[in-house]
């Protein structure tokens, strides 16, 4: 450091030229430093907050969905050995399908993670997430209608009425006919939730580029008016 008195460099307690004392300054704590609530609101404000916690909880959400359903999944085996043989085929080929259905639901909201931790910053924190959320949804019930009324179809077929004395309780008669209804029915209601759910999604898409496309009318009538003023 330097004297402030004579400009002379100095390492000591006192400047060696003119012999006056060096004061050093000492560490001090501001007050701004102790406050972290501006920068937390902030990081809130951003989205990075909303993101942070989304994600993780859909991560969590994904890995207990599918270690809950995989136990289900083993237990139901039970009730498959219970069918006559022709109806243990199809019991097999429902369980295999239901296993898939258990990943594709898994790694979907997995993926679903990935895109709402990947949203860049932007004014609007909550409808991106929300519009993922509601998109999500409506894959997860199309899966899931989809795998179930495809096993549903296939227990029907293979094992017709040996269902009901293993406490299945079909909601169709048993047989391919009442098998392919329950598909059918399955897989409609399947479809159209996400047709709803992606139509909300879009819509809520929609209401923000609205709003983006207000503002950016807004801030140019706003120069247009300074300029008018100024001339």
């Amino acid at each position: 450091m330097f004297c402030k008195w004579c400009g002379a460099r100095t390492d000591g307690a006192a400047c060696p030229e003119c012999g006056r004392s060096i004061e050093r300054p000492g560490a001090s704590i501001s007050l701004g430093a102790l406050l972290f609530m501006r920068p937390v609101l902030e990081a809130i404000s951003r989205g990075r907050f909303f993101r942070a916690v989304v994600a993780g909880w859909w991560r969590v959400g994904a890995v207990l969905g599918g270690a809950g359903g995989l136990i289900l999944w083993m237990m139901t085996w039970k009730a498959v050995f219970e069918l006559p043989p022709l109806g243990i085929v199809g019991g097999f080929l429902a369980q295999m399908l239901l296993l898939v259905g258990l990943y594709m639901v898994v790694h979907e909201q997995l993926i679903r993670a990935e895109e709402v931790d990947a949203l860049p910053d932007s004014e609007f924190t909550v409808i991106p997430i929300l519009s993922i959320m509601l998109r999500m949804v409506g894959e997860q019930v199309l899966i899931i209608a989809t795998v179930l009324g495809t096993g549903g179809f296939l227990l029907a077929t293979f094992a017709g009425t040996a269902l009901r004395r293993t406490g299945i309780d079909f909601p169709m008669d048993a047989g391919f006919l009442g098998g392919l209804v329950f598909f059918l029915i399955a897989v409609a209601i399947g479809i159209g939730a996400l047709f709803l759910f992606y139509f909300l999604a879009e819509s809520l898409r929609v209401l923000v580029a609205i709003a983006g496309n207000t503002a950016a009318i807004r801030e140019v009538a706003a120069q247009w008016d300074q300029r008018r003023s100024r001339g």
